[in-house]
């Protein structure tokens, strides 16, 4: 059998007689949500029974068996009128397949929307990482030294660099943030042989800094000192 397609006939019955909406019933008929209850002989055309949840009634559909065409929809009690009393035990078959596919629709509701909350939660993740990870460029690294001197070990904060002097991995010699390390160094007035390690920090990433030390940029004094 075709897919169900509602007459306009059928399209205002349902609209007059039952809430349903007519992407509703179709499913109904579509899924085999109905009871058969009777099919003229040698005919074409087929009665569903089948339950409304929303108006708690029984309604039967009268489809062509063929090609899908629902001609119309009718109250129980108007069917039974003319074709005699529906056994009880089909009125509650049409009703618990009712219910099995609403449940079945808000299971899948459900699940879509524990899906779209899931993609949600992960792109919002991702764009606070992306966030971050901007941030913590534009902050440039926090430099910190340790210093040995008149036998004390100590620490100092030389400040931050900026976003033009970019990663740790790009410090190559020549790299303008060693000029900066330099600086920084000579404004504190701390002396390059009281250095005895170099970190660096970003948010909740910590790493040497030897590159720093590597690179150091010496006077003629120093480079004598350290020969």
């Amino acid at each position: 059998m075709q897919p169900a397609k509602l007459t306009y006939h059928a399209a205002i019955r349902l609209n007059q007689r039952c809430t349903l909406t007519p992407v509703q019933f179709r499913k109904m008929l579509d899924e085999g949500t109905t009871v058969q209850l009777s099919q003229q002989r040698g005919g074409r055309l087929v009665h569903r029974l089948f339950y409304s949840i929303q108006d708690e009634a029984w309604f039967v559909a009268v489809q062509d068996d063929n090609d899908g065409d629902v001609l119309t929809t009718l109250p129980l009690a108007y069917f039974e009128n003319f074709h005699g009393r529906v056994a009880a035990l089909n009125r509650r078959k049409a009703r618990k397949l009712a219910r099995e596919m609403v449940r079945e629709m808000e299971a899948k509701k459900l699940e879509q929307q524990k899906a779209e909350e899931a993609a949600r939660e992960a792109r919002e993740a991702a764009r606070a990482k992306t966030l971050e990870a901007q941030a913590c460029a534009a902050a440039g690294w926090r430099i910190m030294v340790q210093l040995h001197n008149d036998g004390k070990v100590t620490s100092r904060n030389l400040g931050r660099t900026t976003a033009d002097h970019g990663e740790p991995d790009s410090w190559v010699q020549g790299h303008p943030v060693h000029s900066w390390f330099r600086e920084r160094l000579d404004a504190m007035c701390i002396p390059v042989r009281t250095l005895r390690g170099v970190w660096l920090e970003r948010a909740k990433n910590q790493q040497t800094g030897d590159v720093l030390l590597e690179n150091l940029i010496l006077n003629e004094e120093e480079i004598l000192q350290f020969k």
